[in-house]
């Protein structure tokens, strides 16, 4: 089970929203079920290559959210569920194959200026624009200037300030102190630029970003980050990351539906195995046409420098159509690495949503 800490905090608050729901300017259910690893944690099939062979996992994939808006107050609670029914073996245990995950904060905001505000986990709400990753479609944690917890900020003048206090440990059982220090200014459609400073892991980190956005339909971002724990970016390194280089790019052709995305990670720190600088470049395509399909191409080259680099290819086709009972979506998806075939993805969702205006 993931961090718990404040789950209960935030569920009595949001019931309190509720109960004074005349208050409240929309109310927001989403529900979406089905598969999609863009979406949701897993997709409907996966057929995975086991030494040449494929072999087939079933899951069954629930996200719940409920978003609340008011002049004063802003919350969301998130729900996600995943059921392995089938693996590639035979009908996995129930409890082995069952994942639960609840997130969400409320915030409150008094005034125009001051926000505060409790969670164990505000998505991307206060992160850094320059730490926005395009073509991994991913805020790194070093980024975010509020990830969780007990927190107060405040606003004026394109200028944004937070401190927040979270407990890092997996359980109620055990108190493990984290706290997060972070700014942005934006001057708008020219810049921003934003630092951060926390602790993770018993070791202090910071960040500092940077986002260009004065030329049409292009953003540029910057980040140097030092300390971040996270590792998923460099899934075939496994190394601690020390202090890294970000750079990202997305350049939007509207009238063609098109957005081209590109990254650029680079550990400014030699491996311990002395193997070199670890690297991870990045590039996205998407594609939408006719309102209703999309075609993304995801490619990432990563490895050290001197050695044989590692690539990933992932590309997919989503179509997506509105119902009046919500609305469904299917496509497959395609994971090639530098081996051949790794993974046949058929993701399948239905997404329904329903609003409630004052």
């Amino acid at each position: 089970m993931k961090k718990l800490v404040l789950i209960l905090p935030v569920i009595l608050s949001a019931f309190n929203i509720f109960a004074q729901s005349d208050y409240f300017d929309s109310l927001v259910f989403t529900n979406t079920f089905g598969g999609d690893n863009d979406r949701l944690l897993e997709e409907l099939v996966e057929l995975n290559n086991q030494d040449g062979k494929f072999s087939s996992d079933f899951y069954l994939n629930d996200r719940f959210q409920i978003d609340y808006k008011s002049k004063k107050i802003n919350s969301r609670i998130r729900l996600d569920s995943s059921i392995l029914c089938f693996d590639r073996n035979n009908l996995v245990d129930s409890d082995s194959g069952f994942y639960f995950r609840p997130r969400g904060y409320v915030s409150f905001k008094p005034f125009d200026f001051i926000e505060a505000g409790a969670g164990n986990y505000c998505f991307s709400k206060y992160s850094a624009k320059g730490g926005e990753l395009f073509a991994l479609d991913e805020v790194p944690c070093g980024a975010k200037l509020v990830e969780g917890g007990i927190y107060l900020g405040a606003n004026f003048n394109g200028f944004c300030a937070f401190v927040s206090l979270n407990n890092s440990s997996e359980t109620f059982e055990t108190l493990s102190a984290e706290y997060r220090f972070g700014a942005e200014y934006k001057l708008k459609n020219k810049f921003t630029i934003a630092a951060d400073v926390f602790n993770q892991n018993e070791s202090v980190g910071y960040g500092i970003f940077s986002s260009l956005d004065f030329i049409p339909d292009l953003d540029l971002n910057f980040g140097i980050v030092y300390g971040d724990s996270e590792e998923y970016f460099y899934k075939d390194l496994y190394y601690n990351q020390t202090l890294r280089f970000d750079f990202s790019g997305r350049y939007e052709i509207i009238q063609r539906g098109i957005v081209l995305s590109v990254d650029y990670l680079q550990n400014l720190v030699e491996h311990s195995s002395n193997k070199g600088l670890p690297f991870l470049g990045a590039v996205r395509i998407d594609w939408n046409f006719l309102n209703i399909n999309k075609i993304d191409l995801n490619f990432s080259y990563s490895g050290f420098y001197g050695e044989n680099p590692k690539f990933k290819l992932k590309g997919g086709f989503n179509y997506s159509i509105d119902t009046g009972a919500g609305t469904f979506g299917t496509g497959i998806h395609l994971t090639a690495n530098h081996n051949g075939l790794k993974k046949i993805g058929i993701p399948l969702t239905w997404k329904y949503k329903y609003t409630v205006k004052n």
